[in-house]
């Protein structure tokens, strides 16, 4: 098997334009709207009004942009991939483009915020939510995408049975045990 995960080989390719694109402008761009986010919760008005609208423009952009990227990112590189390399390819992928659903809720929360009034406190948690829940799938992507996928990202280790699981089971309480009376 091959020693590097598809989005891996993604990010790796056409250096550095990838990285920029699929996690720089991603990741700045969220933590600048978890940064206005915050601001916006602790600042006074007039303040906290230009945080508002900074994590609302920030938002829909890092909605669209994202969106508009794993299209295209499945388009030009997914769609070809003929077989995944292990469990850990198929994770790191699935949840780049899992990160898509926070991103699409971002614009429509932020569209919907325009249209209702009154909705700023009732949909600040929510937001928030959905700016973590995208950060999540993005670096639980970036996670998986590291590691690797010929032995689905641990190390060759020895297969057990049952009653070489129970021994060292065994063994670790009485090292447990031991630590304890030593104290």
């Amino acid at each position: 098997m091959d020693a590097m995960t598809h989005y891996m080989e993604w990010l790796s390719l056409n250096q550095p334009w990838n990285l920029i694109l699929f996690m720089l402008i991603p990741m700045t761009l969220a933590e600048c709207v978890l940064a206005s986010e915050i601001f916006s919760a602790f600042c006074k008005e007039p303040l906290s009004a230009v945080w508002v609208k900074l994590r609302r423009a920030l938002s829909m952009i890092l909605g669209v942009y994202f969106t508009v990227l794993a299209v295209w990112w499945y388009a030009v590189y997914v769609s070809g991939i003929e077989s995944y390399r292990g469990t850990v390819d198929v994770l790191a992928v699935a949840l780049f483009f899992a990160a898509v659903i926070p991103a699409l809720l971002l614009v429509i929360s932020e569209w919907r915020s325009r249209q209702v009034r009154n909705f700023e406190r009732r949909g600040f948690t929510a937001h928030v939510l959905t700016i973590f829940g995208f950060v999540l799938f993005t670096h639980l992507a970036m996670v998986f995408g590291m590691l690797s996928p010929s032995d689905d990202g641990m190390m060759n280790m020895p297969e057990m049975n049952s009653q070489q699981g129970a021994a060292a089971c065994h063994e670790a309480q009485n090292m447990h045990s031991r630590m304890h009376a030593a104290r």
